[in-house]
């Protein structure tokens, strides 16, 4: 996000996923075998697991060499993390629960509230 708002983004979107254990998780992905070396559903993990997950486990260039395997433990970020980092920049949320209650625990985050995690 730093990167894009240095190279002249005015606006980051990012995927949030409400975890077990009531932290926003900023991950891109609906389902973690794509990107990490994880399984199942991200909204269905608690944050400590999403942390110990390898964000960079499938990213290839080529499809044979996976040039960030073992460089991403621990890089998935939560949104306060996010809103902490003082970037220079908009964000837009994409945020897509059907739970009042998560609605209602992030539109409090988004309005100031504190963080629960």
């Amino acid at each position: 996000m730093k990167a894009a708002f240095e190279y002249g983004a005015h606006v980051v979107e990012f995927d949030v996923h409400l975890t077990t254990d009531n932290v926003f998780a900023v991950f891109n992905d609906w389902t973690l075998e794509c990107q990490t070396n994880g399984a199942g559903v991200t909204k269905d993990q608690s944050f400590e697991t999403l942390d110990e997950l390898d964000i960079g486990y499938g990213f290839s260039g080529d499809g044979v060499n996976f040039p960030f395997r073992g460089d991403g433990i621990g890089l998935i970020p939560t949104l306060r993390v996010v809103f902490e980092a003082e970037l220079d920049g908009q964000f837009l949320v994409n945020f897509q629960s059907r739970k009042k209650v998560e609605g209602t625990q992030l539109a409090n985050i988004l309005k100031g509230s504190t963080f629960q995690s």
